[in-house]
Parts: structure tokens; sequence; C-alpha cells
């Protein structure tokens, strides 16, 4: 008895740690998941591989992967708790995420398994808060936020372990971490001199240096996937996306005049850019101001195109709850 007790113990201790349970796969429609009914946050933190073949987001305090065409092999790898801020290795194989451990806001990195496979084993452990992870494109660094001393600096750590060190001051926003599609330079919001403005740090050799000399008030950076230039958010042109090539110039260009964007990724090689409008409607338009965007969906309160800019995911409020959709981007895009 106390042996078959203590085998059930141990199963349920694996099942826990690998974080192996399984949502159903058959959820009809084009849900990503079951639709989700609580109350509190939406559903947080979509992110796509590198490989654009998978997804992975939070889901009421869990991780969940998705594969597939319609991604709907959906697999959770964590258990219920408070796991945040995924982002994945460029081989596909590996998660790095961010796991609350107590009240006092106290968070450390993470990196587990994409198909919960094997065990997990922890990357950071400061005391501290760790948190907003993004794995480099050649796979060598993670780079995230910490409020250990120094504060308010984006922290760089090899993404096989070691000692984390300061890279650059930065504003901690969860949104502004962008590595370059090569991996050796990394974008971000604030630096040394002023606060706002996108700046660049290289993580070998520590440098860092602002993209923009003639604005201070942009956010969210988005590397072009041709590694030559970034796009951004200018809240002081009415939150339009603009663009700088990343040769030094100092100089920016608006990409988009439809005003009021709070997200945009790019789709088709860099030619063209989907963007979130305040209200909802999720647009998708060629990369000039000029351009007369087309309506893709309303009533949308997040979104997330793949890094080959073919497919798209997209969050619908319902009611009390929120769903997950995914969908192809137009052939003429």
């Amino acid at each position: 008895m106390r042996r078959a007790l203590l085998a059930g113990v141990m199963f349920l201790t694996a099942t826990v740690l690998l974080g192996c349970e399984r949502l159903p796969s058959d959820l009809g429609g084009e849900d990503v998941a079951e639709p989700i009914q609580f109350y509190g946050p939406q559903p947080r933190w979509i992110e796509w591989s590198w490989q654009s073949d998978a997804i992975v987001y939070e889901l009421g305090g869990r991780l969940i992967v998705g594969r597939g065409e319609d991604l709907k092999d959906a697999v959770q790898i964590t258990g219920t708790g408070r796991y945040s801020y995924p982002s994945w290795s460029p081989d596909g194989r590996w998660i790095v995420h961010a796991y609350k451990r107590d009240q006092f806001r106290q968070e450390d990195l993470w990196v587990r398994s994409s198909d919960a496979s094997e065990l997990p084993r922890q990357l950071t452990n400061s005391g501290a808060r760790d948190y907003a992870p993004k794995w480099s494109a050649d796979g060598r660094w993670i780079a995230f936020f910490s409020t250990r001393s120094p504060s308010n600096h984006v922290w760089i750590v090899p993404a096989e372990g070691g000692e984390p060190r300061p890279l650059a001051r930065a504003w901690p926003n969860e949104d502004s971490l962008s590595w370059s599609p090569q991996g050796a330079l990394l974008a971000y919001e604030g630096g040394e001199q002023v606060a706002g403005g996108i700046w660049l740090a290289n993580p070998d050799t520590g440098q860092s240096w602002m993209l923009f000399d003639d604005i201070a008030s942009e956010r969210i950076p988005r590397w072009r996937p041709d590694g030559r230039a970034v796009g951004l958010i200018n809240y002081a042109d009415g939150r339009n996306v603009w663009v700088a090539e990343t040769s030094g110039t100092g100089l920016a260009r608006p990409v988009t005049s439809v005003g009021d964007v709070r997200s945009f990724d790019w789709v088709h090689q860099g030619r063209a850019i989907m963007l979130l409008t305040g209200d909802g409607t999720l647009l998708i338009q060629e990369a000039r101001p000029e351009a007369t965007p087309a309506v893709l969906r309303e009533k949308v309160v997040g979104f997330r195109a793949s890094p080959d800019g073919r497919r798209y995911v997209y969050v619908l409020q319902v009611d009390t709850y929120y769903r997950y959709y995914a969908d192809r981007v137009p052939e003429e895009w």
C-alpha cells in the first residue's frame, strides 16, 4: 500500500514538473485553444517560434504551446501557477519564461522543453524580479529586465547558463526588447542620457548607442526582417509607425499615417505592416504613409504575425471570455 502511494505521488510530481497535461486537440472552428471563462487579465504574451511553425502563450497562469497548420494541437507545458513571458530558442526546442515564486514579486527565469519532455532548469535566482526574457536569434544570449541592483536595466545571461550582467539602462516595458534577426544587436527603450528613445546594444562588447537623435518618444521596437532597420511607434506623431535604418544616420521616417497604433508586426519581408489601433481594428498596409490600409478584423484585443509573415494569431473578447484564432495573411500581402 505504501509503495503504491509513493508511486502515485512520484507520478503526480513528475506530471507537475514536466507540465505534460494535454489540452483537447478537437476544439472546433479556428480556435487555438478552448475559450476561457474567467474574470481577470486577457490571455497574454503570444510568441511565435523562429520557424513560424508554433506559438506559445500564457493562459490563466499556464504556458501552452500550439502547433500544426491551424495551431489546434495545443499542449500545456507547465502546471497552473505564476508562469509568464515565454520566449522561444532559435531551434524551437526550448522556451525561457519567468516564474513568480511568491507574493513579494520575486521572479526567476527558467528554461524548459517546448514539448514538456524534459525537466526544466533554473536560469536565474537573484531574490529580485527577473522578467520579460527574450532569446537571441543566434541562440547565445537571453536578455531580460530585472529589479536587482542596478535596477531599470536590461540584463544579459548566456543561454547555456552563467552569471548575468547588466547590459544597458532601459525603461522596463515588457514589449521593448527586440533582437535583430541575426542576433547580434538588441533594440530596447530608454538609455543612459535621455528618458525615451530607441537604443541598440551589443551584448559582446557591452556598448550601447541611441538609434535616433531627433525623437524622444518611441516605443515598441520591431526589427525589419532584413535586419537593416527598426520599426517603432512614435508617440510624438500620433502613434504612427516609423522606421529608421541602423546605418547610424539618426534619421527616421513614417510608414503609416492612420494614427493610434497600439502594436504592429512586419509582414511580406518588411514591405507591409500589420497594425492594431486603439479601437480594436486590425489593419494591413504597404509600409509607406500614403498607402491605404485594409481592414482584416475588428474588435481585436491582441495579435501577433509569424516571423515569415504568412500567418497571424489574433484574440477576440466574447462576452466574459477571450478566444484565440489563427489565420493566413492574405496572398496579396
